[in-house]
Formats: C-alpha cells, structure tokens, sequence
C-alpha cells in the first residue's frame, strides 16, 4: 500500500499467498509483478522457478532457476533448488552434479549435503544418501527435516530400528514443541516405514495446519510411494493443484 514498486514486497507476498494460502493464482500473478518490477533478481527467478516446477510446469521453471543461477552462480542458494527441482523432474544425476558444484565451494553447508542426499536415494544410492544426511547434522545439528529423511532412507533400506528411533526422536521434539516439527515431516518417517495409512493421517492434518511442506506433494520424489493411496489422491483435489 505505501509502494507497490517493492518488488521484494511482491515475491514475500507470493511466497505467502503459496505457502500458506494455496493460492496459486495470486501467487504466480505476484512472481511476475516482483520479476517485472526487478528482473535482475536472482531470488525472484529462483522463488518463480521453484512455484512452476512444484506446480508441474517443470520446463519453465528449470529455465527460471537456470536465469537464477546465471544472475548469481556464486550463492548456493539458487544452485541448490535448481539441483531440487531437476530431482523433482526425476533427473538425479543432474541435480547430483549441480550440489557438487555447490560443496566444491561450500564443503560444510549443511542443506547443501541435505538436498543432495535425496537424488542420491532416487538413484537407490541409500548408503551414500545417509552418508549425506549425516553430514547435514553434523554440519547443522539435528534439525527436524534432515531427521525424518534420516528416518525415511533408514526405512527404505530396512533398517526399521534406526527408522523408528530417528522418528520417536521426531515425536519427542513434537511434544516439546521446541525446535517446531511439521506434520508433514512426521509423515516423510511413516513413509520410509511403510506405514502408509500413518503418514497419511500426518499429512492430513499438515493440511487442516496449512503447512508449507505440501506445496511440494504434487511433485516431490518422496511422496512417490503414497501415490496410489486413495487418500494421497483426495488430498491432491483438496489442494487443487492447477493443470501442469
């Protein structure tokens, strides 16, 4: 209201009306006033980018992220979800190659060593993506995300005792409420466990929350094994992707 030519003040806007409102119109029709207003913007490109390709519109988003990286090749921001959303195209190898660019200049960023460790399980490198997961708690400390995909791999494997004590911890961080674990984590554990109708009931009630982790549902490789649930499939209506 005080000035709409914030293109920053645009893209927060979308991001929100995204995350938390599911508003996809509104959110695409925010990317591109804040990229109209500031095309230069690295993050603007790679905020749109991530949208489209979690929308299912993979080509032009991969094309947004890649102008991200050109605009800024030395952050590792706009490298690491380029690497994110060529795994959600289920292009593994790629996005494998892209974090190595990253970690050459960053050895010890922790999400950096988190998002390469899931094209790794993609490719059923489970070892080599727990040897990853491992770096990003060293170097970041036991945050929620990289639990539960410690939880999620351990489960594919079948390493139900290192699963299940990686998603008690989960829950016992839930109950303290400190630091904050998203339902929709909680379900990532259920899922390497095999515990569909379980992850499920999270992933439900991440929607009744409105948590940001489901704009990811329609596409994310992690979500594969649920795709067939009848309950994953009313929950995709429910949230009323757009065509893509």
């Amino acid at each position: 209201e005080i000035d709409g030519t914030v293109a920053g003040a645009h893209e927060t806007l979308a991001w929100a009306k995204m995350s938390f409102d599911y508003d996809w119109k509104g959110a695409e029709e925010s990317f591109r006033r804040a990229i109209e207003l500031d095309d230069g913007s690295a993050h603007a490109h790679q905020t749109y980018g991530q949208f489209l390709v979690y929308m299912g519109r993979v080509t032009e988003g991969l094309e947004e992220l890649q102008r991200a990286v050109e605009l800024d090749p030395i952050s590792p921001s706009p490298t690491m979800f380029l690497s994110v959303c060529l795994g959600y195209a289920r292009r593994h190898s790629e996005a494998v190659e892209q974090l190595d660019s990253i970690i050459s200049l960053y050895p010890n960023h922790a999400y950096a060593h988190f998002f390469r460790a899931s094209p790794l399980a993609g490719q059923g490198l489970h070892a080599e993506a727990i040897a990853e997961l491992n770096k990003a708690v060293e170097y970041g400390g036991p945050e929620p995300m990289f639990l539960a995909s410690l939880a999620r791999v351990h489960g594919f494997m079948g390493q139900r005792d290192s699963a299940s004590a990686y998603l008690d911890e989960l829950m016992e961080m839930r109950e303290r409420g400190e630091p904050y674990v998203a339902p929709d984590l909680i379900g990532w554990a259920h899922i390497g466990l095999g515990q569909h109708d379980e992850a499920m009931d999270w992933l439900e009630r991440a929607f009744d929350e409105r948590e940001q982790g489901l704009i990811h549902l329609k596409m994310a490789p992690h979500f594969d094994p649920l795709r067939d649930h009848p309950r994953f499939q009313a929950l995709l209506e429910k949230m009323n992707f757009p065509e893509g």
